[in-house]
């Protein structure tokens, strides 16, 4: 029963819902100076700055957008390079938004398995309670960035 109070109030960083438009707004003007920054580090360095947006688990079985998507903006607008894994992984064959808010937390609750068709679902590529990818998630990962990465590198 608590747990799901505590998902009724709080998100999965456990803020007050009634804050998290907010922190939201905080946390992206954060990453904007950080992104500015760094930017000019590497321009200073002749280097090259690869942003990487890295999707949790609830953000792909809710098909949630990223908190960060004004981020994401931000990088187009100032013409900085990123890599949106969550895009990636829709052209891999994962399934983005496969699961309802109730069929999580009853799953939460009940520590059980959501049964997903052929594709790939966040219960195979996150490590249960803990947010990293497992081996699985990590090949995936990689094999998401990378043909982008690799792009932007070899970029004259």
């Amino acid at each position: 029963m608590i747990r799901l109070i505590n998902l009724a109030f709080y998100d999965f960083a456990l803020t007050p819902r009634w804050k998290v438009k907010n922190e939201i707004l905080k946390a992206n003007k954060i990453l904007q100076n950080a992104i500015d920054s760094t930017k000019l580090i590497c321009e200073k360095h002749n280097s090259k700055l690869i942003v990487i947006f890295n999707p949790l688990q609830y953000e792909i079985d809710y098909g949630l957008e990223y908190k960060y998507k004004s981020t994401i903006e931000y990088c187009k607008k100032q013409n900085t390079h990123y890599v949106d894994v969550r895009e990636e992984f829709k052209k891999m064959n994962v399934s983005i938004g496969y699961r309802s808010r109730f069929e999580f937390i009853k799953s939460y609750l009940l520590n059980s398995k959501v049964d997903d068709s052929t594709k790939i679902n966040g219960n195979q590529i996150y490590w249960k309670n803990d947010g990293h990818f497992n081996n699985k998630g990590y090949l995936l990962f990689a094999n998401a960035i990378y043909p982008k990465v690799n792009s932007i590198i070899n970029q004259k």
